[in-house]
């Protein structure tokens, strides 16, 4: 099963092994709620165990605060979970309430559950007294070193006005701040403005120096009267009355006018109490894992208001991370930002599909890779604004970026205008990447100027062929008539009938298109029932495989073979109204796509030119196909390079914690040497775990990289397509893996198989993956038996590789083809890249893959090519 995410409302899915109880404190829709949300779903996503259910909930405290609203939530939960059977495996709840209501309500609704917490504000024993089965990540805000950065970043301030609100957790926050302010005391003068009213807020803002001021935010969701107010109303109410600097210790603050700081970092405390929970998971007790003191913050500044009050960057501590910056900025700094930033540039650089990066509120292309810029031809692609190439309206373009953005849509059908003029339909595949803090669209762009080209040719082409016929008939019923009118003219009316008749003839002989004509058949109440064929020429023959006296005369039933005349509806309307009709359709009698255009050359009476647009479909799957991949592509860039990226600055945080904590025992003299020394094996441990995750993280990255460079040459790599004897394939594979064969202790048959057409190289590939599968999930129970076996239905060759391993849980059937897709990454080794390798090569070879497998029973691998012609080529 994949990773599912399931609203508070709904149940597990079948099949599903985990699920996990996301329980926030807070509502959707406020930034750190959302932020935690969003780094304990990632995190969720980008691990390695994709059998988790994510049910999740909100106690929406802060609009609803006291013990009614929770006595409420407790019985909501207990009808919901408790009395409908629905176990977790693990409960993360965020931030203090969540935790209170566990601790206080908990178990008698969900059981002694392992329990993770974050968001918990200055962690300390008594939080979790009482309770057993928990772990977690302490949340403490850096006070100090927000001041510091404050005076340092806007050195003419002699007055912090510390704003804070009526929550539990304001408060506690604001008496760290008193706690801290006599070390500053002698720079800086603090005005504590807390517990008052939003009026009355504004107007001691309002008094403040705007020359020597600045605000200390510590949150004022909650006032003095118990008026419950969002972040934004929050620094509305600030930055409406004082245009000093504001400093906050959250990122959700930066987004709405604050400097920054050192921030705590919802993401990383959301990210850091997922991994938590996946250990549990694994198997570890939540009572053995300890709790994360060390709350992950980081400095974190606002681009757009370093700009506004004119500090420089280069004044920011060592580190810091810069978000907001606006388009011009990021595209002034873009060589230094995007190898930096956006860890899977060489990729985007090198990928042979034109990509670009784009602002989505400026529509600025921050870069185009060097297939983009080949392909549309500006000499200065980068600093280009989309809406000179798309030709929607610049309003038009925001909106289709905005619709990208919120990812209510991925794909998009466009014509861009190159720098040589031309025109060009492209199909677009835009998804949000995150570079400095800033949501960037990453677009794939998709030439189909020859698709669409085809299809508009075709209809036109049709139409023409229409009118064609429909002259014919029409000068065939003038010559019918000139030889009722008149008996003297009767022997020139039968040459010109017999010429029209030759015409038509000819015309209906030498067409590729099917053209048939048809009459109506009424039922006794009038109403159409069926059609008989009155006309049709070679091609249609040819197609439903019946000689031309055998098809006309009879009704569409007995010719189709169907119960019903096919599109008896469509047909019938045009036959009685005589307004033309064009559509598409897949015919299952013929297993083909038909394009048919429907005119009506008489009363009740119709003539259908159809086109055979079969090989048009199946190159739309393939783009299809080929989209997802690079769908694929965009996802472990943006998603699963991540998780090992967060990894490494984590790890790399904690040993330079560990090399400081060393420095001072070195530095410390009231150490005597036996001590020092244990002080420093103390530290150790640690810092070599450090390393070993760092190095396990890059290699990781380095796996992944590894393995989209492999399926990116592996597109490009030349075919040399003819003949393939899969015996004699089949024979040289079996005998070099016979140690492996033999190792597993099992058997592999090869039976009679037939001869196909391909890439012998690419099809050793194939098999060679699909056999090794074979092997790796083998069951240990019961001896191995892998089987080949092969036939021959119509023009295609069919190969099975059949084997009686563990079987695929239905679930995980299409997802095995999926990149980096594996079944069990604790038990086997391997990148997760072979079943896509397969799929990816049959599809360069117009052949398929699909898979039937019964857990506990085994697994076949259904291979169909194209068929080898008798002659062998």
């Amino acid at each position: 099963a994949a990773f599912i995410l399931l609203a508070s409302s709904s149940f597990a899915a079948a099949g599903a092994e985990k699920r996990i109880l996301l329980l926030h404190s807070f509502h959707q829709g406020y930034e750190w709620t959302d932020s935690l949300h969003q780094g304990v779903v990632e995190e969720l996503q980008n691990s390695g165990d994709k059998d988790i259910e994510l049910f999740v909930e909100y106690l929406d405290c802060i609009r609803n605060p006291g013990p009614a609203h929770e006595k409420m939530m407790a019985e909501l939960f207990r009808r919901r979970y408790a009395e409908r059977g629905v176990l977790f495996d693990a409960i993360i709840c965020t931030d203090d309430d969540a935790l209170v209501f566990l601790r206080e309500r908990g178990e008698s609704i969900f059981g002694n559950v392992p329990k993770v917490f974050c968001g918990i504000n200055d962690f300390t024993p008594e939080h979790i007294k009482g309770m057993t089965n928990v772990t977690g990540v302490n949340e403490s805000i850096s006070v100090g070193e927000t001041i510091e950065a404050a005076l340092n970043l806007h050195r003419s301030t002699k007055t912090i006005a510390v704003v804070s609100g009526s929550r539990r957790t304001e408060k506690r926050n604001l008496e760290l701040v008193r706690q801290s302010a006599p070390s500053f005391s002698d720079a800086v003068q603090f005005i504590w403005l807390d517990e008052l009213e939003p009026h009355a807020l504004q107007k001691r803002l309002g008094e403040l120096n705007p020359e020597s001021s600045a605000v200390l935010m510590l949150a004022y969701l909650l006032t003095p009267s118990g008026q419950a107010l969002t972040v934004r109303e929050n620094m509305e109410l600030i930055t409406e009355a004082t245009s000093v600097p504001v400093f906050g210790c959250w990122d959700f603050l930066l987004p709405h006018g604050a400097v920054g700081g050192k921030v705590v970092h919802g993401h990383s405390q959301g990210a850091a109490a997922a991994s938590l929970a996946l250990r549990i998971l694994a198997g570890e007790r939540a009572d053995s894992i300890p709790v994360v003191l060390e709350s992950p913050n980081r400095y974190v500044f606002n681009a757009a208001m370093l700009q506004k009050f004119a500090i420089p960057e280069a004044l920011l501590p060592p580190d810091s991370q810069i978000v907001y910056r606006t388009a011009a900025s990021l595209l002034s700094n873009w060589e230094t930002l995007s190898r930096r930033l956006f860890f899977a540039y060489d990729l985007f650089a090198e990928n042979t599909t034109p990509m670009l990066l784009i602002d989505p509120d400026t529509g600025i292309i921050l870069d185009g890779n060097h297939s983009a810029r080949g392909f549309y031809g500006y000499p200065e692609l980068k600093g280009m604004n989309i809406a000179q190439i798309n030709m929607l309206s610049p309003e038009e373009v925001s909106r289709e970026m905005e619709r990208a953005r919120s990812r209510n849509n991925t794909s998009f059908d466009f014509k861009h205008r190159l720098a040589d003029g031309s025109v060009r339909d492209v199909g677009v595949h835009s998804s949000p990447v995150f570079i400095d803090g800033r949501e960037i669209l990453l677009s794939l762009v998709i030439d189909e100027t020859e698709r669409v080209t085809a299809q508009e040719a075709l209809g036109q082409r049709n139409r023409w062929i229409v009118a064609l016929v429909v002259s014919a008939l029409l000068l065939q019923s003038v010559v019918l008539l000139q030889l009722l009118r008149s008996a003297a003219q009767r022997k020139k009316a039968e040459k010109a009938l017999r010429e029209s008749e030759r015409k038509l003839s000819a015309l209906f002989a030498s067409m590729t298109e099917v053209v048939a004509l048809h009459d109506l058949v009424f039922d006794e109440e009038g109403r159409p029932a069926n059609y008989r064929i009155t006309g049709c020429n070679a091609a249609f023959t040819k197609s439903i495989g019946i000689p031309e006296e055998a098809a006309v005369g009879r009704l569409a039933t007995e010719v189709y073979g169907t119960e019903k005349a096919p599109y008896l509806q469509e047909y019938g309307k045009v036959a009685m109204t005589g307004e033309p009709s064009t559509f598409e359709t897949y015919f299952a009698p013929l297993d083909k796509h038909f394009f048919i255009s429907v005119v009506s050359p008489g009363e009740n009476s119709f003539a259908t030119v159809t086109t055979d647009i079969t090989s048009i479909k199946k190159a739309e799957q393939l783009i299809e196909a080929k989209n997802k991949e690079l769908e694929q592509v965009v996802y472990v860039a943006s998603h699963d390079l991540r998780s090992p990226l967060v990894n490494v600055d984590g790890y790399s945080r904690e040993l330079e914690y560990s090399v400081e904590d060393l420095l001072r025992a070195l530095d410390d003299e009231s150490f005597a040497p036996p001590e020092r020394e244990r002080a420093i094996r103390a530290l150790l441990p640690d810092m070599t775990d450090s390393l070993r995750r760092i190095r396990g993280s890059a290699k990781q990255m380095d796996a992944l990289l590894r393995g989209l460079l492999k399926l990116s040459r592996l597109g490009r790599a030349a075919l040399s397509v003819g003949s393939v004897d899969m015996n004699e394939l089949l024979a040289e594979l079996s005998s070099s893996l016979q140690f492996q064969v033999r190792e597993a202790g099992a058997a592999l048959r090869v039976g009679r198989l037939p001869s196909c057409r391909g890439d012998a190289v690419q099809l050793t590939q194939v098999f060679a993956n699909l056999l090794g599968n074979a092997l790796k999930y083998l069951d240990p129970q019961r001896p191995g038996e892998i089987v080949v076996e092969g036939r021959i239905e119509q023009d295609r060759a069919v190969y099975l590789v059949r084997d009686n391993g563990i079987g695929i849980a239905p679930q995980h059937q299409e997802k095995i083809f999926q990149l980096f897709h594996r079944l069990n990454p604790s038990a086997n080794e391997g990148e997760g890249l072979g079943l896509t390798i397969v799929r990816q090569i049959l599809g360069r070879l117009d052949g398929e893959v699909v898979v039937e497998s019964t857990p506990g029973t085994g697994s076949t691998f259904t291979i169909t090519l194209p068929a080898a012609s008798k002659k062998g080529e």
